[in-house]
């Protein structure tokens, strides 16, 4: 029988090689976690990058969207009853003659048509806003007279206004009106509640049913990084987006298709520069202070009806 002795020293050693074997997988189970941590560690930043590129360039898009839709809901309008796109300067100044050569608050020198662009990144746009009032009687017009117009309902007070010696409003929009079945615009000489005495600038009839609509000059343009639009004669210039850098506009008089593109941006800012030097859509190259910031292009284009 093997002695005392043996038996520890057997013990020990099969001891020893338990722990020798036991450490040799706690080295490599620890490895095999380190690099596990690593690789989620990496997937987590990769995810939260992805994340955050794809939440600001969501919001860049989105301002984008609403600066167009903002354009939208106005150029659709455009020209309605009144000189058309396509129409020669002179149709379209004397049509509106009173409104534009006449002292103002407002310098309405550069409207010589119902679209029109300044350089490339200012719009002035002349349109008309339906005012779900109609005409409950028909009306020959005769150039340069008046006519005495009776309408569905009185007009709202805030959106129209009379001329008068006092204050004299052919000077500004809210003293117009059209009627897109008569194809031209109307001065407003008095208004007694729902009847409306108007100056014409053309022959023609005005038949009954035809809905009357307010004359509205627009002003759009971007400054400081935001999305500027100015009711011309009415209102100052008022912020209607923030972070859009620009917008860039042209006009094909010939197919009466006005396009606009507007570059705007996410909210942070990045150390790096994180959006390439052009993106699709947008004409030149975009500065590198603004390339801090996940940009988006978003390009639309309308047809003026008229």
């Amino acid at each position: 029988m093997p002695s005392l002795n043996c038996r520890e020293q057997k013990k020990h050693e099969i001891f020893r090689k338990m722990v020798g074997f036991t450490m040799v997988e706690l080295l490599i189970a620890m490895v095999i976690l380190v690099i596990v941590s690593g690789a989620a560690l990496m997937l987590a930043s990769t995810f939260s990058s992805h994340f955050v590129q794809s939440n600001e360039l969501s919001t860049a898009r989105q301002r984008g969207i609403m600066a167009v839709t903002y354009l939208e809901n106005r150029v659709l309008q455009g020209a309605l009853g009144m000189p058309g796109a396509g129409s020669a300067e002179t149709d379209f100044r004397t049509a509106f003659n009173d409104l534009l050569t006449g002292p103002s608050s407002a310098d309405l020198s550069a409207f010589n048509h119902a679209v029109n662009i300044i350089g490339d990144n200012e719009l002035l746009l002349a349109y008309a806003m339906p005012s779900g009032l109609f005409t409950v009687t028909s009306n020959d017009c005769s150039a340069y007279g008046t006519v005495t117009v009776a309408l569905s309902e009185a007009p709202d007070p805030t959106k129209i206004a009379a001329s008068s010696a006092a204050n004299n409003y052919t000077r500004s929009t809210e003293g117009w009106v059209t009627f897109p079945s008569f194809g031209r615009a109307f001065s407003v000489e008095t208004i007694s509640g729902s009847s409306l005495t108007l100056r014409s600038r053309l022959d023609g009839y005005l038949g009954e049913n035809s809905e009357m609509y307010y004359v509205r000059f627009l002003r759009g343009y971007v400054s400081n990084e935001t999305f500027y639009a100015e009711d011309v004669t009415r209102q100052s210039p008022q912020p209607v987006v923030k972070g859009i850098i620009g917008c860039q506009f042209s006009w094909d008089i010939e197919e009466g298709l006005l396009t606009v593109a507007v570059l705007a941006r996410g909210d942070r800012r990045n150390n790096a520069m994180v959006s390439p030097q052009t993106l699709a859509g947008w004409d030149g190259n975009i500065p590198n202070d603004v390339r801090h910031y996940y940009l988006s292009v978003v390009r639309r284009g309308w047809r003026v009806r008229n």
